[in-house]
């Protein structure tokens, strides 16, 4: 009956002892943490890029984004004007055929204009975004530079506002 009681008591004693250690671990690292919270805020601008980066990304980055959007009316105006032309010249093609034959050249000529017309918007869209990608990129780098010891540094132009990886050329 001793053996047990005592050994209890040792039991007990182990439990007590690791509880202060974790107990005093956690009082140590919340102390730790504190003081580096506290270090931290002197280096505060350290993830903020200099003003002067700033002003020539921003300025960049408008230049892309006005062209991108003339480029998508000019996309979106052609479209228009295809999906226009094209019931008229079906129209055209059923009502003013006078064999079968003619109204089936007519119906394939009237979608492979369609056709042609879609493409070339779509073609002239692709290439003009491309574009302004690559002034993009090209200004980006005529921008002020970024210490590499800053946390503001983006390893050179892949950072958040970099072209996406899935854009079709």
């Amino acid at each position: 009956m001793q053996k047990k009681i005592l050994s209890g008591l040792a039991l007990g004693a182990m439990v007590l002892g690791l509880g202060y250690g974790l107990i005093s671990t956690s009082v140590a690292n919340a102390i730790e943490n504190e003081n580096l919270n506290e270090n931290s805020n002197m280096n505060e601008n350290v993830n903020v890029p200099p003003k002067a980066y700033t002003e020539c990304l921003v300025a960049a980055i408008k230049v892309r984004d006005a062209s991108i959007l003339e480029a998508w009316n000019t996309f979106s105006g052609a479209m228009v004007t295809a999906y226009t032309a094209r019931p008229l010249a079906l129209e055209d093609a059923w009502y003013t055929a006078t064999s079968s034959k003619d109204r089936v050249a007519a119906v394939k000529a009237a979608w492979k204009s369609f056709k042609d017309a879609r493409k070339t918007a779509r073609k002239t869209f692709n290439r003009t975004r491309y574009a302004a990608w690559e002034t993009f990129k090209t200004s980006r780098k005529a921008c002020p530079s970024i210490p590499r010891w800053s946390n503001a540094y983006d390893g050179g132009g892949h950072g958040v506002d970099s072209e996406p990886t899935h854009m079709d050329r």
